[in-house]
């Protein structure tokens, strides 16, 4: 599985499609020697970008090395690039996916990891460059762990 697209079924089953993508640890190479703070700042300085309107109503996930070579990411992206490096580093990093909203009516549309650190659980959104690990967004509303 390089890349895919599908009709968008709600954010339970976009997780699941992130998680079986995380499990190409391997396509991260010797990134998986860095810190996780270091590899949390790699993801994060890459440029965001949502998927492209001609997937209107669709919903894009793709493999670590796809994502590395595309330059813009999205938080599913950039999601399974921090999945992918905690697999790499298992059983000493977990992780799990949190999908939230920030929108008065409660729908979910974002969606990042959380990993345990040090015996915490650290949000480890690397979306956009503005966000830092551990500082949740103040602007959520609702969380959900998948």
């Amino acid at each position: 599985m390089k890349i895919k697209v599908y009709e968008h079924r709600g954010p339970k089953f976009t997780v699941k499609q992130m998680y079986e993508s995380a499990k190409h640890s391997g396509d991260i190479g010797e990134l998986k020697n860095l810190t996780f703070e270091d590899y949390y700042d790699l993801v994060r300085m890459i440029p965001y970008r949502s998927d492209p309107n001609i997937f209107d109503k669709r919903e894009i996930v793709s493999r670590p090395l796809y994502s590395f070579n595309a330059g813009k990411l999205d938080c599913k992206k950039k999601g399974v690039l921090i999945g992918a490096y905690c697999n790499a580093q298992n059983p000493k990093i977990c992780f799990k996916f949190c999908i939230s909203s920030e929108r008065p009516d409660g729908v979910f549309h974002h969606v990042f990891p959380i990993v345990k650190l040090n015996g915490n659980w650290i949000i480890a959104d690397a979306t956009y460059q503005k966000y830092f690990l551990g500082k949740p967004k103040p602007e959520i509303t609702k969380i959900k762990v998948l």
